[in-house]
């Protein structure tokens, strides 16, 4: 599937699709979404750039290597699950920030947001390593 018009749709979905996975975590707390979601549209678009571009386009949209993002995510919520202590509430409490921004008015931050980058982070590794993997040239 490495005809152009595939390769132009995918460098244009690709940046979409990002973009709707970070709507998506960002609304999480509060409505349909989250990381787990974020993580799996943006998962679908890795998918379909490696299926049309090719492995290399792929494994460029992580730098470090999917290992680095892994444990970053997991690293992420294990200290989101101790920063409850920091708060006085316990292990995986959670807390809120209340922002006033000029643009945007009063915006509550939740710190269930740290936990939500982590599952997002962890997932994507994981797909992205997966499709390297199973679909890698070689």
């Amino acid at each position: 599937m490495n005809t152009l018009i595939s390769r132009i749709a995918a460098r244009v979905i690709t940046p979409l699709a990002v973009a709707l996975g970070i709507l998506l975590y960002l609304r999480g707390h509060f409505t349909l979404g989250g990381g787990f979601l974020a993580a799996v549209v943006i998962g679908i678009a890795a998918v379909f750039r490696h299926i049309t571009i090719g492995a290399k386009s792929v494994e460029r949209l992580l730098d470090r290597g999917t290992g680095d993002v892994v444990g970053a995510g997991i690293l992420l919520m294990i200290l989101y699950g101790f920063a409850g202590y920091l708060w006085g509430s316990g292990f995986f409490a959670s807390a809120e920030l209340h922002l006033r921004l000029p643009a945007l008015g009063e915006v509550t931050v939740p710190s269930t947001l740290l936990f939500e980058l982590g599952i997002a982070l962890t997932v994507v590794g994981i797909v992205v390593a997966v499709i390297h993997e199973l679909g890698g040239e070689r």
